[in-house]
């Protein structure tokens, strides 16, 4: 049993880390922990984080037994230490002190705790919240620049300009003002120009990307994981959210609350898609009626072309 965020995941170290092998294989054709091996109180892996993670010998030590309620990650070669559930953000291309790390290792190893959450949104007006901050329209003009990466991932004028898409230059990333339904600025998120890595504010429940730039006079929705598939989505003219993500209890709710009778799930055609996919289908209300799109093996929304995603079929939930 792994301890993760106060809760015990139902596997072991060496577990984790071969289903993540198999995970980053699949999803990004790319090899890693080509060395792992059982040293004293340490699972030994060849290090992700350094040398394109070809080293020849195994660096980063994940350790197999909890400290401080924690399993601890080290590369005693580029020095490299966390959690493992950050680790696991890292890798998968997020700077988010380990939120979507935490998720994935939910969705793989702890299914049953997911599909019952039966959430209730009036539940939450019972907890206590840190007052609600915004983005300012000041802060925000600083980023209204057009970089090429933009337009290589599909992008148009029109979307950029209506989803009010950025580039920040100190950091090298495209930004994304996530908004309210109310059309308010709730955090900036980023995407690196170079790399694969998404910065989320790591203290902010993930709310629905897209929500403020809905048609509401549509009658359906396409929910997909990540910004680009939505932005893809929409300039084919489909109504379209991000989940920037598989999906959580507190988006269920927020899901739950739109008023589309008919949902499209199009998310990536991995494990990790499909589980959320699945989690999706059982968390929606009963009185939606949810399609789910059988993307191709290893492919999302943004790999597609209009006509090869019209061909996919699509499935009503069972």
């Amino acid at each position: 049993m792994i301890p993760v965020k106060n809760k015990q995941i139902n596997a072991t170290t060496y577990d984790v880390l071969v289903t993540l092998k198999d995970f980053i294989r699949s999803r990004d054709n790319k090899d890693l922990f080509h060395d792992m091996r059982d040293v004293g109180t340490n699972t030994m892996v060849t290090c992700p984080f350094h040398k394109e993670g070809k080293e020849r010998k195994p660096s980063l030590g994940v350790s197999n037994e909890p400290d401080d309620g924690k399993i601890w990650v080290h590369c005693f070669t580029c020095g490299y230490k966390g959690t493992i559930d950050t680790m696991i953000s890292n890798i998968l291309g997020y700077k988010d002190d380990g939120y979507e790390g935490y998720n994935w290792l939910i969705q793989n190893f702890d299914l049953s705790y997911n599909r019952n959450l039966n959430l209730r949104v009036g539940n939450r007006d019972a907890i206590e919240k840190p007052e609600q901050t915004y983005v300012s329209e000041e802060l925000l003009k600083q980023y209204r620049y057009y970089h090429p990466y933009m337009y290589q991932r599909g992008l148009t004028n029109e979307i950029i300009e209506r989803y009010d898409i950025g580039y920040d230059a100190v950091t090298n990333c495209i930004t994304f003002p996530v908004r309210d339904i109310d059309g308010k600025c709730l955090f900036l998120a980023r995407r690196s120009v170079i790399g694969k890595m998404f910065m989320l504010p790591p203290d902010k429940n993930k709310p629905l990307y897209g929500v403020y730039e809905l048609d509401y006079n549509k009658p359906d929705i396409y929910i997909c994981e990540s910004f680009f598939n939505a932005l893809t989505l929409a300039k084919w003219g489909y109504n379209a959210i991000a989940l920037m993500g598989t999906g959580s209890a507190y988006q269920y709710g927020l899901i739950n609350q739109l008023p589309f009778r008919t949902m499209y799930l199009c998310l990536d055609g991995d494990t990790a898609g499909r589980l959320g996919a699945m989690r999706l289908c059982n968390n929606i209300s009963s009185n939606k009626i949810v399609y789910e799109y059988l993307m191709p093996d290893g492919k999302d929304v943004n790999d597609l072309t209009l006509d090869e995603f019209t061909a996919i079929s699509y499935k009503l939930r069972d």
